[in-house]
């Protein structure tokens, strides 16, 4: 699946992405619904743990 999809200039996907729990019925997929999981803050291109934040 992923190897068929055009490749995106890394630029383009800064910003506040909303994200969800795929249906699997492991623990954390309740744990991630209970506590409200959004998603991630892409904030810089740089190789660092500060570039991604909790959205």
């Amino acid at each position: 699946m992923w190897a068929d999809l055009e490749t995106v200039r890394a630029v383009s996907i800064l910003g506040s992405w909303r994200g969800f729990a795929l249906p699997t019925d492991l623990p954390v997929e309740r744990v991630l619904n209970g506590n409200r999981w959004h998603g991630k803050r892409l904030v810089a291109l740089t190789p660092s743990r500060a570039g991604v934040k909790p959205a």
